[in-house]
């Protein structure tokens, strides 16, 4: 039952994130967690499943709602740039390696 009860609990912290603009990130064949943060431009999550854009946090399943509620997040979201002003963190790079589903997809958390 609690479990059940903390699946519920963050499926809607999940579903806030996403609303919030908030990415999941997708393991690839090297075993890293890579986000598309434009065209022909990832990021690599070194530490974590999730990435905030306002923020440049990464962030997993225990940090998630801490952080969408937290103060930085706020103000991040309250002075977010226009999309496609750049401002993520991440500059361009090369793809990353070939996703264990073939590329049809990418599996994700």
């Amino acid at each position: 039952a609690a479990e059940k009860k903390w699946q519920r609990e963050y499926d809607a912290v999940k579903q806030q994130a996403f609303a919030d603009g908030i990415v999941q990130a997708e393991k690839w064949d090297d075993g890293c967690c890579y986000v598309a943060v434009g065209k022909d431009t990832w990021k690599l999550l070194t530490n974590g499943e999730f990435w905030c854009p306002h923020c440049d946090a990464q962030l997993n399943e225990s940090s998630l709602g801490t952080h969408l509620h937290g103060d930085r997040h706020r103000r991040a979201r309250q002075h977010a740039c226009p999309p496609g002003a750049g401002g993520v963190g991440a500059g361009p790079m090369p793809p990353p390696p070939a996703r264990g589903d073939g590329g049809t997809g990418g599996s994700q958390y």
